[in-house]
């Protein structure tokens, strides 16, 4: 009985694909909210171990190859301790998701760009459309996979922030 040899290249088989958008990425998300019931609006949630108030939100990519992939992202709004740095990074975040959205540069004080600043609940940040660039939380705990993040809120003074969008919400690049 001859020894059957057997042959295959995998040479231009495709790598697994990985669920993880690359860091550094540009997409279009939409911010949706995810009621965690506390706050006058129920739209914040809780942590367990120090009670600071956040939103609790998933961002949704909207256009290009990753469309409908999902990154989801805590944004810290109140703590007992006034020098958080969590919540003052988030609201600063969240500022900028306002000034990606509403098309304002960050340096803009006209009284225009202070009124489209100004929300009256927490329910005005949902559905707002926005551009992030991504990036890459690599998981501590081998048991948890690494995981997309928000690594920046692409205002209208990035270079990166397509003019087309300033004048029409419809012409992403993206």
């Amino acid at each position: 009985m001859t020894e059957a040899t057997y042959f295959m290249d995998f040479n231009d088989v495709l790598s697994p694909k990985t669920d993880l958008i690359p860091s550094g990425t540009f997409v279009k998300v939409k911010l949706s909210i995810t009621k965690g019931g506390f706050g006058s609006d129920g739209f914040l949630s809780q942590a367990k171990t120090t009670g600071t108030l956040y939103l609790n939100t998933i961002l949704t990519v909207c256009e290009g190859i990753f469309v409908r992939r999902k990154i989801f992202y805590k944004f810290g709004i109140q703590s007992t301790d006034p020098q958080d740095k969590w919540v003052q990074k988030s609201l600063r975040q969240l500022r900028s998701v306002l000034e990606s959205a509403r098309h304002i540069l960050p340096t803009d004080m006209s009284e225009d760009a202070k009124e489209k600043r100004t929300i009256k609940s927490l329910q005005d940040f949902e559905g707002l459309e926005f551009l992030i660039k991504v990036g890459v939380e690599l998981s501590q705990n081998p048991q948890y996979k690494s995981s997309n993040s928000l690594q920046a809120v692409v205002t209208p003074d990035w270079p990166e922030y397509p003019k087309e969008f300033a004048s029409s919400e419809a012409n992403w690049p993206f």
